[in-house]
């Protein structure tokens, strides 16, 4: 702070600029009223002489000017040195002001800082008693403390001696504080860790010798006499000139955590035992969805047997669509907060086969916090994959039943509707037999007969997709088959769809050919329906494969492994919805619009194939196309060369006996066949017929009976026939063959079986067969 015994210093004398006075004059009020008043006399005073006084004597009026001008000059000076002193007056004025206020501000702040240091030096000793009663506070709180903590506390010196400890350390040892404190831990009378006395004592001394913190367990002897395990805790404390004044130590009685930690550890063991053994997959997961415990059984199912998916997520463990699955269901339990079960489909990151899951999740709860989720889960793949299995038999036996009642509501109505076909067929043939050529009638016969042979095939392709239609399989090079259609499809569907073939086989097998020629027109049909809008490609693939027994088992073994051939047809039309493909094959199911469909076309495809040995599968997706493979199987054998039939039809004069219960059919064969040459007698009865081959079965060459009559059936009729005549020659003709078979006849000896309606064609060319057979072998005709 700056002294205040030097006094102000004079100020010198100023000195202004002669324009700096004059400014201050005109600035002060009464000099400029002097100023002007005296310019004012010295301008009128001359004038008043000029013009009133002496007006013609110039002499005294420029006297009197002088003296004016004089005068005022005279006055300039002195309001120029009155202006001047006043000036300088006021000058020193304000200097002397400045220097008391100098003075005042000097003493103000003298008087501010010695308050301010005396409010200092109060507040000083204030908090210094504060310190010292807060100081006694704490040490009587420090005493409180250490007397109170359950635990014992010791303090020690730097030579070992007790210089304190708590009532909890007196209890252990079984000593008072008088009996403590003062002596070392050797000299203590009668403790219960007087073996280990020295021990302790040299720890103490080695923890001051090396300042530091030691922490270690030891078992002791309480003064009850139980052994009890202690965590003892001694750290060395400092002087205030900083050296090592003596150690502090507390001890923790750690007995029951001992006994948990054992307890646990044994738990723990007994856990990860019975987990590890467990032969399902098992595994704890933390909330954000890391695994923090998995069993053996997981690791293995997962293939990590080597390096465990600790601290790993989903995604690094299964394929992308199962680790979303699982992320989506354990969600659903931490949201419940409830167990939950369900069967899942996963695959692992290294998306090796499929596999089911039941998977029970549940979550885990610290002290009523959720704090992760833990699951259990068994591989039911072989069960799941069974029951889907007896499910796909269950559905294929139920297509199974469901084909033959209709074969039998087929087999119902297949005998008369084909007697009356063959009435239509065998009067129509007669008639354009009889008619010239040249009647106008004759294209209308020709289209009748033509109607007749396509309801004949409709019957036909009923009893095939029911699996009872008759037809000679024989081996057949399909491969020209499917190019033979391909090349007539062609012309019927649209610019739009192309057509491509990966014909990279040209296998054999046992077909006959018009139904794989039936199976490829209905199969296109279809995809060209499928392709009609938007156009598209017909993809037709024809290979080799080799089936196992897995695919057999599959399909509940109606096809049996070994070499197979596969022909696949796909489209990229709108494809099959998923509600629909559990009946695509049933019979008069279709999807089409009236008129456009009759739902017959597959269900013929899958009766044709099955018969044939092998299955059809189907895979769809909406809007992305359908694909149809079929597996046949495949022989080794070279295709027989398809027969030709003759243009003339065969002749002969033989005797026939024709038996059959509709009088239209018996007449209707009866011209047919004289037309042919043959000399025939005619009955509607079976046991009239046999009553008439009784008396001379040697009177007929030939005998053709239908299957299905009353009172006597035609093999029935035919049996008691060859037991008179065994070399009798038998033609047994029926409308439906489910009740008999080409087999079951020829065992009979039965000469022939035919399906009904027969052409005049057919039954010429089988006439002749029976007859002219050198040795009669049964055969048989459709």
């Amino acid at each position: 702070m700056e002294s205040l015994s030097h006094g102000p210093t004079e100020p010198s004398a100023p000195t202004y600029s002669p324009l700096t006075i004059c400014r201050f004059v005109l600035q002060v009020h009464f000099l400029r009223n002097i100023l002007l008043a005296c310019l004012l006399m010295a301008l009128l005073l001359p004038l008043y002489s000029w013009f009133h006084l002496a007006p013609q004597n110039h002499r005294s009026n420029a006297i009197l000017l002088v003296m004016a001008l004089g005068l005022l000059g005279v006055l300039l000076v002195a309001l120029y040195r009155a202006g001047h002193a006043m000036l300088a007056h006021q000058q020193v004025d304000a200097a002397l002001q400045r220097v008391r206020d100098d003075l005042e501000l000097r003493v103000d702040t003298r008087t501010r800082d010695l308050s301010l240091t005396n409010a200092a030096l109060e507040e000083k000793i204030a908090q210094h008693r504060q310190a010292e009663a807060a100081l006694r506070t704490s040490e009587a709180r420090f005493r409180l403390l250490i007397e109170t903590i359950p635990n014992p506390v010791f303090f020690k010196d730097d030579h070992g001696v007790f210089m304190g400890c708590n009532a909890a350390y007196c209890h252990t040892l079984g000593l008072t504080k008088e009996q403590i404190v003062g002596r070392r831990l050797v000299d203590l009378p009668g403790v219960s860790i007087s073996d280990m006395a020295e021990h302790y004592h040299r720890q103490d001394l080695a923890l001051i010798q090396s300042p530091g913190i030691q922490v270690h367990e030891e078992q002791l002897i309480c003064a009850e006499g139980d052994m009890r395990d202690f965590m003892l805790c001694k750290a060395t404390f400092r002087d205030e000139a900083g050296k090592v004044a003596g150690l502090v130590g507390v001890m923790l009685d750690i007995t029951e955590r001992k006994k948990m930690e054992k307890a646990l550890k044994e738990s723990k063991s007994l856990f990860d035992a019975f987990m590890q053994h467990l032969p399902g997959l098992a595994f704890i997961k933390d909330l954000d969805g890391r695994y923090i415990f998995v069993n053996r059984a997981f690791s293995q199912f997962v293939g990590m047997a080597e390096r465990e998916p600790i601290g790993l997520e989903d995604t690094a463990v299964w394929e992308p669509d199962t680790a979303a699955q699982l992320h989506t269901n354990e969600k659903a339990v931490r949201v419940s907060q409830k167990a939950a079960s369900i069967v899942e489909t996963v695959r692992t990151a290294d998306h090796h086969h499929q596999h089911y899951l039941l998977v029970t999740r549940f979550p885990i709860y610290e002290e009523s916090t959720l704090t992760g989720l833990g699951g259990v889960a068994i591989d039911i793949t072989e069960h799941t994959e069974s029951e889907q299995r007896h499910r796909q038999l269950e559905r294929q036996l139920q297509q199974v039943q469901k084909m033959e009642a209709l074969g039998t509501l087929a087999g119902g109505i297949a005998h008369d509707f084909n007697n009356i076909l063959a009435a239509v067929i065998g009067y129509t043939q007669i008639a354009l037999a009889d008619l010239p050529p040249d009647t106008p009638v004759q294209p209308y016969l020709k289209r009748v007969l033509e109607a007749g042979e396509r309801a004949s095939a409709l019957v036909k392709q009923i009893l095939t997709f029911s699996r009872k239609g008759d037809t000679e399989p024989q081996p057949l090079q399909i491969r020209p088959i499917i190019k033979e259609v391909l090349q007539l499809v062609r012309s019927t569907l649209p610019a739009t769809i192309a057509i491509d073939q990966q014909l990279s086989s040209d296998p054999t097998v046992m077909a006959d050919p018009v139904q794989i020629h039936q199976v490829m027109m209905n199969l296109c049909a279809n995809a060209g329906y499928a392709m009609r809008d938007k156009g598209g490609t017909l993809t037709v693939v024809l290979e080799d494969r080799v089936l196992d027994q897995a695919f057999a088992q599959q399909h509940a073994d109606l096809i049996k492994s070994g070499p197979h051939v596969r022909l696949s047809l796909a489209d990229t039309g709108h494809g099959i919805a998923p509600e629909h493909m559990g009946c695509i094959f049933d019979p008069f199911y279709t999807t089409k619009p009236k008129g456009e469909g009759t739902g017959m076309g597959l269900s013929v495809v899958h009766g044709i194939i099955t018969r044939l040995g092998g299955v059809v599968t189907v895979a769809s997706t909406p809007g992305q196309g359908a694909r149809f493979d079929i597996y046949l199987p495949r022989i080794p054998h070279a295709p027989v060369p398809m027969k030709r039939s003759k243009d003339a039809l065969p002749v002969g004069t033989e005797r026939i006996l024709l038996v059959d219960d509709e009088p239209f059919q018996t007449d209707m064969l009866k011209h047919m066949l004289g037309l042919l040459g043959y000399t025939v007698v005619a009955h509607n009865s079976g046991i009239d017929a046999l009553a008439l081959f009784e008396k001379d079965s040697r009177a007929f060459d030939l005998v053709i009976t239908d299957l299905m009559m009353p009172k006597l059936r035609g093999d029935d009729m035919a049996l008691r026939m060859l037991a008179l005549r065994p070399d009798m020659p038998i033609i047994l003709c029926t409308g439906f063959g489910e009740n008999i078979s080409a087999d079951q006849t020829a065992a009979m000896g039965i000469s022939a079986f035919a399906l009904k309606p027969l052409s005049m064609e057919t039954l010429s060319h089988l006439i002749r067969k029976v007859l002219e057979a050198p040795d009669p072998a049964p055969v048989a005709e459709g």
